[in-house]
């Protein structure tokens, strides 16, 4: 399958290995065969504590991976909450990601927590943008209800309704 132990034991939850691997020095950033770093595998299984750990060990919280994901993404894909809070302030933009993974007490939460709703991401997207590309029309209402711009165009020259001429939602 291609991936490293670090990879393996990130992604099955098991803390002792990680540590253990870590100790004796792995390489913290390394992608597996896939690309996939051992942060976005502990996100995507769902450990807290390794998360925790591979931040406190100096990981690279920005790095994408194979398949164009970051670990926030996969966090905010995977539905953890604590996770998600874990990765916020990582000088990403997780709102956007939420939305398109379509979580709604992670859009709610990060909203909370003050992500603007009309910020454009670094793909030039918006919150609504990506929750009418992910089809969650609870996410685009609680959008439109904390007063993001429903005309706003995103980095591509689009508005939430068009998308080279037909309708996102």
């Amino acid at each position: 399958m291609g991936q490293t132990p670090l990879t393996a034991a990130c992604r099955r939850g098991n803390e002792n290995i990680v540590q253990l691997l870590i100790d004796k020095g792995c390489n913290v950033n390394q992608a597996d065969g896939i690309r996939e770093t051992p942060l976005t595998a502990a996100c995507k299984g769902g450990n807290e504590m390794i998360v925790q750990l591979l931040i406190d060990k100096g990981c690279n919280v920005n790095q994408v991976d194979g398949m164009g994901q970051t670990p926030l993404t996969a966090a905010c894909e995977g539905r953890n909450e604590n996770i998600v809070q874990l990765m916020d302030g990582m000088g990403q933009t997780p709102l956007t990601a939420a939305c398109e993974g379509g979580n709604e007490k992670i859009v709610q939460l990060l909203i909370d927590k003050g992500c603007n709703v009309n910020q454009v991401d670094g793909m030039g997207q918006t919150p609504l943008t990506a929750a009418c590309e992910g089809g969650n029309e609870n996410i685009v209402q609680l959008l439109i209800d904390k007063g993001c711009n429903v005309n706003q165009v995103d980095g591509m020259g689009q508005t939430p309704l068009t998308d080279k001429g037909e309708m996102r939602i």
